[in-house]
């Protein structure tokens, strides 16, 4: 029968200066998440809205380059 390899190591490690952290955080009442990265209950983004005029692909691109919108920034 062969032995595991990784049978032998310990499975849960953890730092001395961090061992009493968790229980130091419950008796002080610490939140586990702060609350300025929690996240934000809100509803879904909004598409973003176009405001000019709506460009044709054959008309010259608004860019300056003097192309076509379907060449240039159209493609």
């Amino acid at each position: 029968k062969m032995k595991s390899v990784f049978g032998s190591l310990p499975t849960n490690l953890v730092h001395d200066e961090f061992a009493g952290m968790k229980d130091t955080a419950k008796q002080q009442g610490t939140p586990a998440l702060l609350p300025d990265f929690a996240p934000k209950q809100s509803s879904a983004p909004s598409p973003a809205a176009h405001t000019g005029p709506k460009v044709g692909r054959n008309d010259p691109c608004s860019c300056g380059s003097g192309k076509k919108y379907k060449k240039c920034c159209g493609a």
